[in-house]
């Protein structure tokens, strides 16, 4: 996990893989862990450094033994920490989402004729101007079938009357 051989382990303290920055914190849970009572327990989350200086999450459960001993569990905890991170975002991003959906759930006044939404202070825009203001919504903008026919039909009448004049 670390990246040392036994020997080097062997050689080396609790504090010797503590981040450089955090040797103080270090020399504190050295003192706090060698005066635990015999049964006692701590458990606390900290950074480990490999040998090669990169630095990792782990998960350190402490405990001591009758002979005034301790010994420790260590778990790698790197995948549980990238886990929480992908939750908060995940929590973020559905907050966000409904925040989206209460500002655009509640009664819109729309122009029947030209489908313009009046805003609170009475003026008139543009559904696609209100839903972009409010949403991370885009727009692209075509014709359905219907419109297009309809397009059609006003301008090959438009283009009769061209011709007849």
């Amino acid at each position: 996990m670390l990246g040392y051989s036994e020997d080097e382990l062997c050689k080396m303290t609790t504090v010797d893989t503590y981040p450089l920055d955090e040797m103080a914190v270090a020399r504190r849970r050295l003192m706090e862990m060698r005066a635990m009572r015999a049964g006692k327990t701590m458990h606390f989350e900290r950074q480990m450094r490999r040998k090669n200086g990169t630095l990792f999450p782990v998960e350190i459960s402490v405990g001591a033994l009758v002979d005034g001993n301790t010994h420790a569990i260590i778990r790698d905890i790197t995948e549980r920490k990238q886990m929480e991170k992908e939750r908060e975002k995940l929590i973020l991003e559905l907050q966000e989402a409904l925040a989206n959906v209460k500002q655009l759930s509640r009664l819109l006044p729309i122009c029947a004729s030209c489908k313009k939404i009046r805003y609170d202070k009475g003026y008139w825009n543009q559904i696609e101007e209100y839903i972009t203001e409010h949403t991370d919504t885009l727009f692209s903008h075509g014709m359905c079938p219907d419109c297009l026919e309809k397009a059609r039909y006003e301008f090959e009448k438009l283009k009769k009357i061209n011709k007849s004049e």
